[in-house]
């Protein structure tokens, strides 16, 4: 079987990652070491913190394709199952890989989890409106995650 063709040097993008790392950890963030997968041609990180409403895992192939998972622990002030929103990215190089990780770190700190009734009562009727034929579905049926709504 062949070997992907790297877009990014895996193993510098490991050594560039370190050295984020200890910025990470600085600011009170937790962030996994480089645990490495499928025979470094992958890797796995995971990041929390004791403020966020979201834990971080990001996934980056040496092809440049990288997945970044924001998920709501299940068990919180909210209630219920945890919710995940999948994002894809690709990057070209270790820079761009290390500004792609440092935007997910600084977005997971920003993402609060509300229910959306308390999102709904704020809206006026028109906007409410609007979103209810976008999304093919009522305000009723709306979760804490965006993603359960989806145009039919």
């Amino acid at each position: 079987m062949g070997r992907t063709r790297q877009a990014i040097a895996m193993d510098m993008a490991g050594a560039e990652i370190e050295r984020r790392r200890s910025q990470w950890l600085s600011d009170g963030i937790e962030a996994s070491s480089v645990p490495w997968a499928d025979e470094r041609e992958r890797l796995v990180l995971h990041f929390r913190a004791a403020g966020w409403a979201v834990r971080l895992l990001v996934e980056v192939h040496c092809s440049g394709h990288a997945r970044l998972h924001f998920t709501s622990p299940s068990e919180g002030r909210l209630g219920g199952e945890g919710r995940a929103v999948q994002e894809s990215r690709r990057v070209t190089s270790v820079e761009a890989l290390g500004a792609l990780l440092d935007e997910a770190v600084a977005r997971a700190g920003r993402i609060s989890m509300e229910p959306a009734q308390l999102i709904a009562r704020t809206c006026t009727t028109g906007w409410l409106d609007w979103i209810t034929a976008i999304c093919g579905c009522s305000p009723i049926s709306w979760s804490a995650s965006a993603a359960a709504c989806r145009p039919p």
